[in-house]
């Protein structure tokens, strides 16, 4: 249960800082953001995650929930 928190927390500051770069004019497309997210949570789950889902469509809710299955 507290790893899925943390993982919650974490997604929750990555998009803190994407909102924060909208509003300076420098928009973040989605998948680069799942991207970047994956990329600093390397180990063998992700790897499953970035196999077993087109990263281009995956949403944040989509990442999320499937860090926290993981």
């Amino acid at each position: 249960m507290k790893e899925a928190k943390e993982v919650v927390e974490y997604v929750s500051r990555v998009e803190t800082v994407v909102n924060r770069l909208k509003r300076n004019g420098e928009a973040l497309p989605t998948c680069q953001v799942v991207e970047k997210i994956l990329r600093s949570l390397i180990n063998n789950i992700i790897c499953a995650i970035e196999e077993s889902k087109d990263l281009l469509m995956l949403s944040m809710e989509q990442l999320v929930g499937s860090l926290e299955a993981h």
